[in-house]
């Protein structure tokens, strides 16, 4: 029971399937990981720096 890919783009019949190692699954399952866990910090960077501007703003428009 191993994984599987579809062989349209290798040249095979749209129906065939082709066995994929585990390792190679087991690859790029941490490369996605890597790259949503860099975009959930991107983020999360952004909302506090948007949420402190906001407070930055409101500070200054309290002084005028």
């Amino acid at each position: 029971m191993g994984f599987r890919r579809r062989l349209g783009d290798a040249g095979g019949r749209s129906g065939l399937f082709a066995p994929v190692s585990a390792a190679r699954c087991a690859a790029a399952s941490r490369r996605a990981l890597g790259r949503r866990f860099m975009l959930d910090i991107l983020v999360l960077a952004i909302t506090v720096g948007f949420f402190a501007g906001a407070i930055a703003y409101v500070h200054a428009c309290d002084r005028l």
